[in-house]
């Protein structure tokens, strides 16, 4: 114990960043653990202990409550742990705040970190023994003090650089807790000339960034901005963190059928995703049973992931192109003038929806049209009277690009 609480309080004297970062960290960290089993053995006080290894204020009291937090980590209470963990990131944000330097930020972001994952664990520790999960909410007050302070840079303007790091743990603490309205701040914030340049964050809190801001996109069906965000972080990801990759892709994939780009066979292989390929089969022959049949079959997962409802908007594009099969075939059987060969009877799709195993009346076959019609897959319009679809000679099946996914307004 003496040895660890000195080489602490010479990493701080000296101002190795590196070296005290590693010496605090709990999550994977081999000191702490070492230094828990001996404090546990140990018959002096916290008091004492940091007193007798010379530990300069502030860090003495950091010390104090870190120890208690690495003890309870070591005995796995990770409420205590958690609860002692935020006094010592608030001393340590101290400490960054009146360096001129930059040694204090992977410290800090270490213990930012570690203060985040704790949360985690003590609401799953809470519920467990029936009570109310409140580390996580709690967690997300006390990173937005670290981010304030962050965002001012006192001292150095450098210190911004730790800024992303923050925001993304807030958003890692935001979709956990479903409260993505809370992101609307941090996004302004990592917008404005108030932090700095995007592209000098380091690249791997730029391609985190860019995923949790995809998956938003997401969420508010912006399409088209989800399929940037989620395709600047793939592009840099890192080549060799094929987990990471997979886990984007996992997200623009879906987008991307949305927008009428189906991905290559050999990429679903690498990367594992070979429930998305029958998806891409079906909405490139119409078929909606295979659709639905996928759907049902993942579904536990795809909830999971938050892709399911993002899937099931494909249906609409399964159906236009049953349609446009269905269109071609009668197009070219039974000697049609040319003003009737765009006049197909709804009679037709119905007989195609029910060979696919989808069995609906002329009634909802109509609303489907209507729906396609309306959402601008296809350009035509419905003789009710006559149940006809008459389709338009120009274009009648525009690309997937130009469809509205939402309602248009």
């Amino acid at each position: 114990m003496a040895q660890y609480l000195g080489a602490v309080a010479q990493a701080y004297r000296f101002e190795n960043g590196h070296e005290f970062a590693g010496l605090l960290r709990l999550v994977g960290g081999t000191h702490v653990l070492r230094a828990a089993a001996e404090f546990r053995a140990c018959r002096v006080s916290l008091v004492q202990l940091c007193s007798s290894s010379r530990l300069q204020a502030p860090i003495d009291e950091m010390m104090t409550a870190h120890l208690k937090a690495l003890t309870a980590y070591h005995q796995k209470q990770f409420a205590e742990c958690y609860d002692q963990l935020v006094p010592s990131v608030m001393v340590l944000l101290k400490v960054f705040r009146q360096a001129d330097s930059l040694w204090a930020m992977e410290p800090l972001c270490t213990l930012v970190k570690d203060m985040r994952v704790m949360a985690e664990l003590a609401d799953q520790e809470l519920r467990k023994a029936g009570k109310s999960p409140t580390k996580m909410k709690d967690v997300g007050s006390q990173l937005m003090r670290v981010f304030r302070e962050t965002l001012q840079g006192s001292g150095n303007r450098d210190k911004k650089k730790i800024t992303l790091f923050v925001v993304n743990q807030l958003l890692k603490v935001y979709f956990s807790l479903n409260t993505l309205h809370l992101c609307k701040n941090l996004i302004k914030a990592i917008d404005s000339n108030n932090t700095m340049d995007f592209e000098d964050f380091s690249a791997a809190q730029r391609v985190t960034y860019k995923f949790f801001i995809g998956r938003l996109s997401v969420f508010n069906d912006d399409y088209l901005a989800a399929n940037e965000h989620l395709t600047y972080a793939l592009a840099r990801c890192y080549g060799k963190a094929q987990s990471n990759k997979r886990t984007i892709l996992t997200y623009l994939i879906p987008v991307r059928l949305l927008l009428g780009s189906c991905p290559r066979p050999q990429l679903l292989k690498k990367y594992n995703l070979g429930h998305y390929q029958p998806i891409v089969t079906a909405l490139k022959t119409g078929n909606v049973k295979l659709l639905n049949a996928t759907l049902q079959n993942h579904q536990r997962e795809l909830i999971r992931t938050g892709t399911y409802i993002l899937l099931e908007k494909l249906k609409s594009a399964v159906y236009r192109t049953l349609l446009r099969t269905i269109h071609v075939i009668h197009k070219t059987t039974g000697n049609l003038s040319a003003p009737k060969q765009f006049q197909l009877p709804i009679a037709k799709f119905q007989a195609g929806l029910q060979w696919m195993g989808v069995v609906m009346d002329l009634d909802e076959v109509e609303c489907v049209l209507v729906n396609l019609i309306y959402r601008k897959y296809v350009k035509g319009y419905i003789s009710h009277k006559n149940q006809i679809l008459v389709l338009s000679k120009a274009d009648a099946f525009p690309p997937l690009s130009a469809v509205f996914l939402n309602d248009p307004t």
